[in-house]
């Protein structure tokens, strides 16, 4: 009981916490530029997968870390071309 308890409230500081990256995903979402353009698509990408990785890096695994150096990785590279 005790641990639910905990846990909610982990949540909730959390959810105050990281509430700037909540935002950016919801205001992100609101302006999605479509599949026609992929300039368009990468640069709306890559701030919402900087809030990705500061999200992962909250956990301890290091496979989520390792999934969005990747994918940033990717948009530099096409971005670059």
């Amino acid at each position: 009981m005790f641990d639910k308890i905990k846990n909610f409230f982990s949540g909730f500081v959390l959810f105050f916490q990281y509430g700037d990256v909540a935002r950016s995903f919801t205001t992100a979402y609101t302006t999605y530029p479509g599949l026609d353009d992929a300039d368009l698509l990468r640069v709306w990408i890559r701030p919402l997968l900087t809030d990705a990785s500061s999200l992962s890096s909250l956990t301890r695994t290091k496979v989520d870390d390792m999934i969005v150096y990747a994918a940033v990785r990717k948009t530099e590279l096409h971005g670059a071309q």
